[in-house]
């Protein structure tokens, strides 16, 4: 196919060149290429049956190829927006500090403790009249004055004046609003209403009942009556956190159960996704680099 009287490839040969056999155009762009470059026509050829046997459709690697890639696809479309909450809600939980949402830089909640525990009535004579054995016993204060908690095997609570050894009634609603007022750290709250809690809710799962010392700031003062004690403090702050955490755990309506099955299945979604997006790229990488490797034999020989 080469003129020797001119010394160069006669390209009307090259034309014809394997037109007869029906061959694919690639073979055809390869064998016109080794007719410029008649040493390359060899390791074209070469590079041009690996890429055919990487692609064959009767071949297992194939067939794993298009599997991974269905699988990824799908499960992408699948789990894709719940992935992007979990990124979501993950870096708001990380930004904030866990000692903000807790509002710790706005209530002190550790309960007042006793300087002295002279005078006070001995634990011999306290809960006599509590049905079943006392489990606990601790001293503190209440609004500067000493009392006594007990607490039963059942996890009922009693408080006694600890002066008089007399049991000592419930916590008030204005008894709750003096408490918050007392372990506000800044200033005083402005307290916009007072309320009785009987049942649990996503926001407050202490004891109940418990009062909810309502601040125009909308920071709620959880109080059980039975104790005097803060047992939680919510703000806006917290309220956004726990909306994003529901969304993170996939527990929607109490935002606590960490194993729902929401939970697990995305989870694992993920990870299948992950594994097959690795294996398309362990098995488009060999592909590239011959495919690179052609190109750069062809434009060298």
């Amino acid at each position: 196919m080469y003129d020797s009287a001119k010394g160069w490839p006669d390209y009307r040969k090259a034309r014809r060149c394997h037109c007869g056999s029906r061959e694919t155009r690639r073979k055809l762009e390869n064998c016109s290429i080794s007719l410029i470059f008649p040493h390359a026509q060899e390791i074209a050829w070469q590079d041009s049956n690996k890429t055919d046997a990487f692609l064959g459709g009767d071949s297992v690697t194939q067939k794993t190829h298009i599997r991974a890639s269905k699988i990824h696809k799908w499960l992408a479309l699948f789990i894709g927006a719940q992935l992007l909450l979990w990124f979501a809600s993950g870096v708001i939980m990380s930004v904030v500090p866990i000692e903000t949402v807790r509002s710790e830089h706005l209530v002190a909640r550790e309960p007042e403790q006793l300087n002295s525990l002279v005078g006070l009535v001995t634990p011999e004579n306290l809960g006599r009249e509590i049905s079943g054995n006392v489990v606990s016993l601790r001293y503190r204060s209440v609004l500067g004055r000493p009392v006594a908690e007990l607490e039963n095997g059942r996890g009922e609570t009693f408080l006694y004046d600890a002066k008089t050894g007399i049991k000592r009634s419930q916590i008030t609603s204005k008894e709750a609003g003096l408490i918050t007022s007392r372990a506000w750290i800044t200033g005083r709250p402005n307290i916009a209403a007072v309320e009785k809690v009987v049942t649990g809710s996503t926001e407050y799962r202490g004891a109940l009942p418990a009062w909810r010392v309502d601040t125009e700031d909308d920071v709620s003062v959880y109080i059980p009556l039975s104790t005097g004690e803060i047992a939680a403090v919510r703000s806006t702050t917290w309220r956004v956190y726990d909306f994003f955490w529901g969304l993170h755990i996939m527990d929607w309506k109490n935002h606590e159960n960490f194993n729902s099955w929401w939970l697990v299945i995305f989870a694992l979604g993920g990870l299948t996704m992950a594994l097959s997006g690795l294996l398309l790229i362990i098995k488009r990488w060999p592909f590239r680099r011959s495919r690179k490797g052609r190109n750069l034999h062809t434009t060298h020989a």
